[in-house]
């Protein structure tokens, strides 16, 4: 009977040592399977979750209670040893123990190091492709204010063309004309209703055709 208790205590402290182990082990698991897929929180709150595990370990002082196991352990394969037909037993509490090395203490500590590393480098690489995103934005928007002056500045190049044409069309004609209403010209004919230059009208074409045409050749050759 002695032997069946030592076997049952013993037995059951180091499943709940391994049990304690295991529940933080498979949060730390849940995490890394929020980090390299899916997310439904952001890398800061994995971060402080993983800040509290490193926590929960320090503070059950999971070293301690794991070291005791170990020597309950030694301590019960002694007395089972010695009891006739409970060898099995002495093997079983060492199978408990030895096959824990996933959810130790230093293990978990060492995970919990790698995932907050691997976090940091990930947000170091999320803000980076923000940044170009941000960056390429910026860049498009440039690109279409650009564009809109330039066909703002396109349209006013077009309306600079229409008064230039205008003026190079009417001005020298403009100039012929008040050329022909000097007093050079006698507005007072003979016998005929209109004036006597008139009838040499042609003249006004012959001079201010040519002038347009030069001043036009001019303008876009220039």
């Amino acid at each position: 009977p002695l032997v069946n208790l030592v076997f049952h205590y013993v037995g059951k402290y180091v499943d709940h040592i391994i049990a304690k182990s295991v529940h933080i082990r498979e949060k730390i698991d849940s995490v890394e399977q929020m980090v390299r897929g899916p997310r439904n929180d952001t890398l800061s709150r994995l971060l402080s979750q993983l800040s509290e595990y490193k926590y929960d370990i320090r503070s059950s002082k999971l070293d301690q209670q794991v070291a005791f196991s170990g020597e309950a352990v030694e301590w019960a394969n002694q007395i089972l040893k010695r009891a006739p037909g409970y060898a099995d037993l002495a093997y079983s509490l060492l199978d408990k123990t030895q096959g824990g090395y996933e959810s130790s203490p230093d293990r978990l500590r060492e995970r919990i190091d790698d995932l907050r590393v691997f976090i940091a480098d990930l947000a170091t690489e999320e803000k980076q492709e923000e940044d170009e995103r941000l960056q390429l934005r910026a860049q498009e928007r440039g690109e279409w204010r650009q564009h809109k002056v330039m066909l703002r500045t396109r349209g006013q190049d077009h309306a600079t063309l229409g008064m230039a044409i205008v003026t190079m069309a009417f001005l020298p004609a403009t100039f012929v004309s008040s050329f022909f209403g000097m007093n050079f010209f006698n507005g007072i004919a003979g016998p005929v209703p209109f004036d006597e230059a008139s009838r040499h009208v042609w003249i006004f074409f012959v001079i201010a055709l040519p002038m347009s045409a030069t001043v036009a050749v001019v303008f876009f050759g220039w």
